[in-house]
C-alpha cells in the first residue's frame, strides 16, 4: 500500500512538473492597426501604438502581419518604454519585428519568446508604417497591422534582434555592382545564438550577406555564414544555415550589393523609397535572465576583414520565381511563374484599372509593335436584352446612329492615354486585333461586319460583311467576334454568336474555307466533339517554335480548341482548375505562352486568368492562375500581351476597366530556368508561415541528444520528494543518483561548475545554459543553395 502511495506521488509530481510547448492562451493576442490612414504625400510615415496591458511579463511567440506590399512599403515594430509621438517613431525604443514585401507570418522556435511587459522595459508596442506613394482620391484608407500571439509561460530563452546597418553608401549611376560593407565588434557579455536573419534594401539591392568572424585555436580568422538573402524576395526572417554561437569580441560582418543599371543619378542611404538602405537583421536566442534583447551595429570598423571574406559574398542567389512573385503579390497557383497586377495603372484613374477618360463597355484590347496598348469600347451604347431581334439577330437601335465618342484609345506602357480615334464609325464594338504590320482589325456585332484600318485611321481599307445584315454564307456574318492574321496576310474570323464557325480568308479577302458546327446532343459542353463550337468568342494565331496553330476560345463550351492552319487535327485545353466560359485568349510568341481569361459560369466559378504552355501535338500544361490580388475579375472580356512578353492586359466589360499584369520573365530562357528549379519545390509548396520551430512533438527522436534532464528543481517534484522522505530515504538517494547520471549523459547540458551534488544544489533554480537544439535548421548539409529558402516555402526551418 505504501509503495502504491509513493508511486502515485511520483507520477503526480512528474506530471505537474512537465514543461509544455509555449502556446498562446485564449485571448492572448495583441492586435495593432493603423487607424484608417490616408497618406497625403509620397514617403508618408504613419505611427500608432498599443499599451501592453499586463502587470506581469508576457512573451511573443508568433508575429502575424496583416498588410500588403501594394499599399505598405515596410512596417517596423518597436518595443517602447513610453508612448511615442510623430510619424517617425521609435526613438529610444527597441526593434522587435520588421516586415516588407509580403513576408509571411513568423513563429519563433519552441522554448523561445520575446519578452514584453513587467520589468522588461517594454510598456508599449509601437508600429511605424512607411507608405511609398500618396493615396489616390477615392482610395480606401489603410488599416495595415500586425497580430502578436503571446504566452505567459516563461521560456528557457528570450529572443532578441541584432541590427547591422550602414548610412554612408554612395551608389553611382549605371554601375553594375557597388558594395556597402559593415563590420562591428560584438561587446555582449552573454553569448547570442542566431536562428534567423532578414535582409532589407530597396530597389537596387541584389544580395545581402552576413558573417561571424572569430579566431580559431590556431590563431586564424574563421568566417561563418550567418545568412545570405535577396532583398527583392519577401523580407521575412529566414532560418540561419548553420549553428552559431557569437561571443564577446567576435566580429560581425554584413555586405550589401547594389546594381544601378538604368538609373542616371547617384543614390544614397535614406528614408524615402527613392533612396537605398542596407540592413541585416539577425534574430537570436540567449539566456532569459542575463541576455540582452536588442543590439545595433553601424559602420565599417574593420574593413581589412573583407579582404579575406569568402569570394562568393557578392554572388546573387539563384533565380526563384516563387519568392519573387510573392514579394509583389499573392501566389495563385502551385506552379506559379509570375503574373502580378501593376498598382497605379493606368495613370489618372480613381482606382486600380480605371481609366482617366470616360469609357463605355470595354470589349477589346490589343498591343501594337511598340508595346502601346489599344482598347475598343462602346461609349454610350450598351448591349442589352432588347439590342437585337431574337430570331433574325438584326440590330434594333439603328436609328440612334453610331457611337459619337472616340471608340479606340491608345495608352503607352506607363498607362497614359496618347491617342484617340474611331468616333461616329461603330455601333457595338466587339473584337480587336493588331497584326504584325500594325494594322488594326475590329469587329462590330451590330453591323455584322469586319474592318481593317491603318493605325489611327478612320477610313477602313478592307470591309467584310454587309452593313446591319446578318447571314450565314461566304459574304455575311452574324455577330462576328474576333480576327487572327497570319504572316502572309491570310486571316481567320470567329463568326461567333449565331453561326458558331471559323472562316478563313486570303489576304485579298477571298473566302477560302470554314469549319465548325453548333453543339449536338445532350453531352456536357466540354465533352462535345472537337470541332463543335458553342460561341467561338476569341481567336489567336500560335506561331512559336515548330507550332503553327489556330486556337479558339470556345466560350460556352468552357474550353479552348486548337487546330492546324487548315482547321484539322484538333485538340482542346480544358482543366477543372480553370473553369467557366472562355471569353478570350491571346498567344505571346516571345514567351511561347497562351494567356486566357474566363467569365462567370455558375456562382461558384472564379473569374480569372490562366497561362498555358502548349505543343503542336496536343500537349498542354496549365502553368498559372491569376487575377488582381487573387480576388477574381468582374466580367473580363478580352486579353492581350505585349510583344516583349513582359506585360499582360485584361479588359472588363461592365466595370469598364483595364488591368496591367507584369510578368517576372522576358523570354523562354527564364521559364526553362524556372522549370529546372521546380525539382527543389514540391507542388504544394506555399509561403504561408516561416515556422522556426526545430521539431514537432510527433517528430522527436529518441536518441541521447534529444533526452532532456529531469527538472527535479520544480516545485511539484520537490513536493513529491518531501512526501516520500519519511517513508523511504533510500529511494530518494537512488533517484538522485539516477538524475545525476541522466544529466551527465545529456550532450547539450552544460554546467558552470563541477561542485558535488548537494540538496542546496538540487533546489538551486539557476543551472547551466542549455543550447537550443537546432539540428533541423542546417540546410548546408543538402545539395542545394535554395533549400534554405525551401524551408520558408514549406513553413519549416
Amino acid at each position: 500500500m505504501m509503495l502504491k502511495y509513493i508511486a502515485t506521488c511520483l507520477v503526480l509530481g512528474l506530471a505537474l512538473g512537465r514543461k509544455l510547448p509555449l502556446t498562446p492562451g485564449p485571448g492572448d493576442v495583441i492586435k495593432i492597426r493603423m487607424p484608417s490612414v490616408t497618406p497625403n504625400m509620397d514617403d508618408y510615415y504613419g505611427c500608432t501604438d498599443v499599451k501592453v496591458t499586463t502587470r506581469g511579463k508576457k512573451y511573443i511567440v508568433k508575429y502575424e502581419p496583416e498588410a500588403n506590399a501594394d499599399v505598405a512599403h515596410h512596417i517596423l515594430i518597436f518595443g517602447c518604454g513610453q508612448r511615442q509621438t510623430g510619424g517617425r517613431c521609435g526613438g529610444g525604443c527597441k526593434i522587435i519585428y520588421a516586415w516588407a514585401k509580403n513576408a509571411p507570418p513568423l513563429e519563433l522556435p519552441k522554448d523561445v519568446g520575446y519578452r514584453i511587459g513587467g520589468d522588461s522595459g517594454i510598456n508599449y508596442i509601437t508600429m511605424q508604417v512607411h507608405y511609398a506613394s500618396k493615396f489616390k482620391d477615392g482610395q480606401e484608407p489603410d488599416s495595415s497591422g500586425v497580430n502578436f500571439y503571446l504566452t505567459t509561460e516563461q521560456p528557457k530563452y528570450i529572443a532578441g534582434i541584432y541590427l547591422a546597418l550602414t548610412g554612408g553608401a554612395d551608389i553611382p549611376p549605371n554601375n553594375k555592382k557597388t558594395d556597402a560593407d559593415i563590420s562591428c565588434l560584438f561587446h555582449g557579455d552573454v553569448p547570442i545564438y542566431p536562428f534567423a536573419f532578414r535582409t532589407h534594401a530597396h530597389t537596387l539591392g541584389k544580395v545581402i550577406t552576413g558573417y561571424q568572424v572569430n579566431v580559431s585555436e590556431s590563431g586564424q580568422e574563421e568566417y561563418h555564414l550567418i545568412g545570405k538573402g535577396n532583398p527583392q524576395w519577401p523580407q521575412a526572417f529566414y532560418p540561419t544555415p548553420k549553428h552559431l554561437e557569437i561571443k564577446k569580441n567576435d566580429k560581425i560582418l554584413a555586405r550589401c550589393v547594389f546594381s544601378s543599371i538604368g538609373r542616371n543619378r547617384h543614390t544614397y542611404i535614406g528614408s524615402t523609397h527613392n533612396d537605398e538602405m542596407c540592413n541585416l537583421y539577425i534574430m537570436y536566442y540567449t539566456e532569459a535572465k542575463y541576455g540582452v534583447p536588442y543590439t545595433m551595429c553601424g559602420g565599417n570598423r574593420y574593413p581589412q576583414l573583407w579582404k579575406n571574406a569568402p569570394k562568393d559574398s557578392d554572388d546573387p542567389l539563384p533565380y526563384n520565381p516563387l519568392l519573387e512573385e510573392r514579394a509583389l503579390g499573392q501566389r495563385t497557383h502551385t506552379d506559379h511563374i509570375g503574373l502580378r497586377v501593376v498598382a497605379g495603372w493606368p495613370q489618372g484613374g480613381l482606382a486600380l484599372g480605371q481609366l482617366a477618360a470616360t469609357v463605355g463597355q470595354v470589349a477589346g484590347v490589343a498591343t501594337d509593335n511598340d508595346g502601346n496598348v489599344v482598347i475598343f469600347h462602346r461609349g454610350s451604347h450598351v448591349w442589352g436584352f432588347d439590342t437585337f431581334e431574337p430570331v433574325t439577330n438584326v440590330y434594333t437601335k439603328q436609328s440612334e446612329g453610331p457611337i459619337k465618342e472616340d471608340t479606340l484609345l491608345m495608352l503607352n506602357s506607363q498607362g497614359q492615354i496618347i491617342k484617340k480615334w474611331g468616333a461616329n464609325l461603330f455601333y457595338l464594338p466587339h473584337g480587336l486585333h493588331i497584326d504584325h504590320e500594325n494594322n488594326v482589325w475590329v469587329t462590330d456585332v451590330a453591323l455584322h461586319q469586319v474592318f481593317k484600318f491603318k493605325m489611327g485611321s478612320n477610313a477602313p481599307n478592307l470591309t467584310l460583311g454587309e452593313r446591319f445584315k446578318p447571314g450565314h454564307d461566304r459574304e455575311h456574318f452574324c455577330k462576328p467576334t474576333d480576327v487572327a492574321v497570319l504572316e502572309n496576310g491570310d486571316f481567320y474570323v470567329s463568326d461567333g454568336y449565331c453561326n458558331h464557325r471559323v472562316v478563313k480568308f486570303s489576304s485579298q479577302k477571298m473566302y477560302l474555307f470554314e469549319w465548325g458546327h453548333v453543339n449536338t446532343g445532350p453531352q456536357d459542353n466540354e465533352k462535345q466533339p472537337l470541332g463543335n463550337f458553342y460561341l467561338p468568342h476569341s481567336i489567336t494565331y500560335v506561331n512559336g517554335g515548330n507550332k503553327k496553330l489556330i486556337c479558339v476560345g470556345d466560350r460556352e463550351n468552357n474550353r479552348i480548341q486548337c487546330f492546324d492552319l487548315n482547321g484539322n487535327n484538333p485538340f482542346q485545353l480544358y482543366t477543372k482548375d480553370f473553369g467557366g466560359p472562355k471569353y478570350a485568349i491571346s498567344y505571346n510568341k516571345k514567351n511561347d505562352l497562351l494567356y486566357a481569361v474566363s467569365g462567370q459560369g455558375d456562382p461558384t466559378t472564379k473569374q480569372q486568368g490562366a497561362t498555358y504552355s502548349l505543343t503542336s501535338n496536343g500537349q498542354s500544361k496549365l502553368l498559372d492562375l491569376w487575377s488582381p490580388h487573387n480576388k477574381g475579375f468582374s466580367n473580363p472580356h478580352d486579353v492581350a500581351s505585349s510583344p516583349s512578353g513582359d506585360a499582360v492586359y485584361v479588359v472588363e466589360i461592365g466595370p469598364n476597366r483595364i488591368f496591367k499584369f507584369r510578368t517576372s520573365y522576358s523570354d523562354r530562357t527564364r521559364i526553362e530556368k524556372k522549370s529546372q528549379l521546380q525539382k527543389h519545390f514540391k507542388p504544394e509548396d506555399t509561403l504561408d508561415v516561416v515556422n522556426l520551430n526545430t521539431r514537432s512533438e510527433g517528430e522527436k527522436k529518441t536518441d541521447k541528444k534529444d533526452k532532456k534532464p529531469l527538472d527535479i528543481s520544480s516545485p511539484p517534484v520537490f513536493v513529491a520528494i518531501i512526501l516520500i522522505v519519511p517513508v523511504v530515504i533510500v529511494l530518494i538517494v537512488t533517484i538522485v543518483i539516477k538524475v545525476r547520471k541522466h544529466r551527465d549523459s545529456s550532450s547539450f547540458f552544460k554546467t558552470r561548475t563541477s561542485k558535488p551534488f548537494t540538496l542546496g544544489g538540487l533546489l538551486n533554480r539557476r543551472r547551466g545554459f542549455e543550447k537550443l537544439n537546432t539540428d533541423e535548421l542546417d540546410p548546408l548539409n543538402s545539395d542545394s543553395e535554395n533549400e534554405m529558402f525551401d524551408a520558408a516555402l514549406t513553413g519549416k526551418a
